[in-house]
C-alpha cells in the first residue's frame, strides 16, 4: 500500500514556471525600454501627439506609431517622438515591418544592421536616411546570400 504524504507547500511553488518565466520577461522588456529612454502611457503619448486615445490607437493600427505591450499595459517607446511628432520616416519603417510583432520592430529599430554597414536604423531615420532604411526593413528577418 502506497502512503501519501502531505507536504506543506512553498508559497513559491504555486507558482507556475510559465508565471516566472512571463514575470521575468516582462521585467527585461520595462528594463530595455529605460536603457532606451523610457516609454509613454496611452495618456502621455497622446498629449505629445496632441491627440485623442482613439486617434491614437487608429495610428498604432495603421503602423504611423509604435505601442508595446508590457505588462499587459500598451506603452509607447518616447524615442520614437521628436519634437511633438513621431520620428518622420518612422511609419514607412513599421509599414515594411507590418508582418513582425512590435517587439521585433524594435529589435530591428535599434540594432544594427548589416544593410546598413552596421549602423542602427534609428540613428539612420534621425540622419534622414529614409528610404534606405525601408529597404533594410523590407530585406529584415530574410538571408543573405554570402
Amino acid at each position: 500500500m502506497l502512503k501519501f504524504i502531505h507536504k506543506k507547500q512553498s508559497p513559491l511553488s504555486l507558482v507556475s514556471p510559465l508565471e516566472t518565466a512571463i514575470k521575468r520577461g516582462e521585467k527585461a522588456k520595462t528594463s530595455f525600454l529605460s536603457k532606451q529612454g523610457g516609454a509613454l502611457s496611452n495618456i502621455e503619448a497622446c498629449r505629445v501627439l496632441t491627440c485623442s486615445p482613439p486617434e491614437l490607437e487608429t495610428m498604432r493600427r495603421n503602423h504611423q506609431v509604435l505601442g508595446l505591450s508590457v505588462n499587459e499595459e500598451l506603452v509607447y517607446p518616447a524615442w520614437q517622438f521628436i519634437e511633438g511628432k513621431v520620428s518622420s520616416g518612422l511609419d514607412k519603417v513599421l509599414a515594411a515591418l507590418k508582418e513582425d510583432g512590435a517587439w521585433t520592430q524594435v529589435i530591428f529599430l535599434l540594432t544594427g544592421d548589416i544593410r546598413l554597414d552596421g549602423a542602427i536604423p534609428l540613428e539612420k531615420l534621425k540622419e534622414g536616411e529614409i528610404d534606405q532604411v525601408v529597404r533594410a526593413a523590407k530585406c529584415y528577418g530574410s538571408h543573405i546570400a554570402a
